[in-house]
């Protein structure tokens, strides 16, 4: 008897769907200026949004008036991902976004 079995698989970006992350990259992208002296806001926060990381950091350092070497902006780039990992490692099943958790389920169900 020939039986076969359907699959399905599904892909989609974490950041956003099941989960907001942004907050979180914000306060790391914060915790950096601050170390170095200096403060950004919420406004200028937004203009970091779906910019990469390396950009995100030269907009904070031109905010911040400073200067780096490449070696130096790596480090900090590297700084700011560590504490954002660190952020995200405690987020809460409180912080999935509504109908994720069950879309998940229900994916996994099939």
């Amino acid at each position: 008897m020939n039986t076969t079995t359907q699959q399905i698989a599904c892909i989609f970006d974490l950041d956003g769907v099941l989960v907001d992350t942004a907050v979180y990259h914000y306060k790391a992208w914060k915790q950096l200026a601050n170390s170095m002296g200096f403060d950004f806001t919420h406004v200028q926060n937004e203009q970091l949004k779906g910019v990469s990381r390396m950009r995100s950091l030269d907009m904070i350092l031109e905010w911040g008036g400073i200067q780096k070497s490449d070696t130096e902006r790596e480090e900090l780039a590297s700084l700011k991902n560590s504490w954002y990992v660190a952020m995200i490692s405690k987020m809460t099943t409180d912080e999935v976004l509504p109908g994720s958790a069950e879309r998940v389920r229900q994916l996994k169900e099939k």
